[in-house]
């Protein structure tokens, strides 16, 4: 239920018996408050922003609790009396809230070569199941999953061996927290994922991975234009959407109609998978 005119939000926790952190706001201190003793009405909280807006993802600067103990030295230096902890609210840049927005029902998960995780790279679907109380991406094809790890608390790139998530041993990690993985990196600058390796004494050590990245899988478009001269090139014209081959969409050109019977297509756009890794023509 809104709280003085505004919405409240609760993390699920996943017990009972443990109440979700709650963000709501606090009329009378004019305060969004982060609250870790789940819906309560007082204006105590771990963090605040004064900002004065309807939703708190819309709001900027957060400022964190600081707890400081007191203390009184007494003149012999023998004995130390804690005198109680003072409140300070300190500005934070770690803390901000996005909007999430309705899952992503395909997320493309790119790996640059040369990479020992080549065979990761492709689409993965969303599933019905959950893991950690987070939607599991599957790629259909191959035997790999993108989910929600708590324990490492980052989503992870995994293996599926007979329908069996490799939980122990994930081939790559972004520990970001964030709703979905295609937001791990919204500014596309890289550098979050990391990969896993075996170490000299085969101790597994993560190493930031640049070539690694899971992004939304954008609608393709219904045509594409090849361009070029009609008289010389062969290859140039328009190209029709005609279904996905190799987990990309491929396209093709019109096919030609002579004295009642269709020839073959006169030209087709393809991914050509995991062996080349290149478009065709």
């Amino acid at each position: 239920e809104p709280q003085d005119g505004k919405p409240v939000y609760q993390k699920d926790s996943g017990s009972r018996n443990s109440p979700g952190c709650a963000i709501r706001w606090h009329a009378t201190s004019r305060f969004w408050l982060f609250d870790t003793r789940g819906l309560c009405t007082d204006g105590v909280g771990v963090a605040r922003c004064s900002e004065d807006r309807q939703c708190p993802h819309e709001v900027g600067s957060w400022e964190v609790l600081q707890l400081d103990t007191v203390q009184n030295d007494s003149s012999e230096g023998l004995q130390v009396e804690t005198l109680g902890e003072v409140a300070s609210w300190e500005p934070t840049q770690s803390l901000s809230i996005m909007a999430i927005q309705s899952q992503p029902a395909e997320i493309f998960v790119d790996v640059k070569l040369p990479s020992e995780l080549v065979r990761a790279r492709g689409v993965y679907k969303l599933q019905q199941k959950k893991h950690d109380l987070r939607q599991v991406y599957e790629k259909p094809v191959g035997g790999w999953t993108l989910r929600w790890s708590s324990q490492e608390i980052a989503w992870v790139l995994a293996q599926v061996h007979g329908g069996v998530v490799d939980e122990e041993a994930p081939r790559a990690r972004a520990a970001r927290d964030v709703p979905d993985p295609s937001i791990v990196d919204p500014v596309k600058s890289s550098g979050l994922w990391e990969s896993c390796c075996l170490g000299p004494s085969s101790q597994a050590a993560w190493v930031i991975d640049m070539g690694i990245s899971a992004l939304l899988l954008p609608t393709p478009p219904a045509r594409v234009f090849v361009s070029g001269n009609h008289e010389t090139h062969m290859l140039y014209g328009v190209y029709f959407l005609r279904g996905m081959r190799n987990g990309r969409p491929s396209y093709a050109k019109e096919a030609v109609a002579s004295g009642g019977i269709i020839d073959i297509d006169r030209g087709q756009i393809a991914w050509s998978g995991c062996k080349k890794m290149c478009w065709i023509i």
